[in-house]
């Protein structure tokens, strides 16, 4: 298994528990700190679809910024780069709660949401398709 596939499984894991996190909050009602987890399961499932791709993009906001645009541009889906921002304003609500209202929160997760499921999928898909050519090389 190539390096990078490796990098993309493991951000992939971390998205999964990030996202396990955020459901267990969500359950508790704890919409600020689910919302800290799903911007985390969001911001690790790009780094993974960043790694699939061959792309080194630095694990900070601005270049994972950059690479969410370019994304949105090669799927086009201004979506995805939506998301971004409600995770972004997600992960500000977390260090300030009641930055956002309960309404103004659930948006923004249910449309973050959203995207990781679009996202995941295609990252399946580009790991399917590494893997497929790993073992024809």
């Amino acid at each position: 298994m190539s390096d990078r596939v490796e990098k993309a499984l493991r951000f992939k894991r971390e998205a999964e528990e990030h996202f396990s996190n955020y459901l267990k909050h969500m359950r508790a009602g704890e919409l600020w700190k689910a919302g800290e987890y799903l911007w985390g399961a969001y911001h690790a499932l790009l780094l993974a679809l960043a790694n699939a791709m061959g792309k080194k993009v630095p694990a900070r906001h601005a270049a994972l910024r950059r690479f969410v645009l370019e994304l949105a541009d090669i799927m086009g889906d201004e979506d995805i780069y939506e998301a971004f921002k409600d995770g972004e304003r997600l992960h500000a609500n977390f260090y300030h709660p009641g930055l956002l209202d309960e309404e103004e929160a659930e948006e923004a997760i249910l449309h973050l949401e959203s995207c990781i499921s679009k996202l995941a999928d295609v990252l399946e898909q580009r790991l399917r398709e590494l893997s497929a050519s790993e073992r024809t090389s």
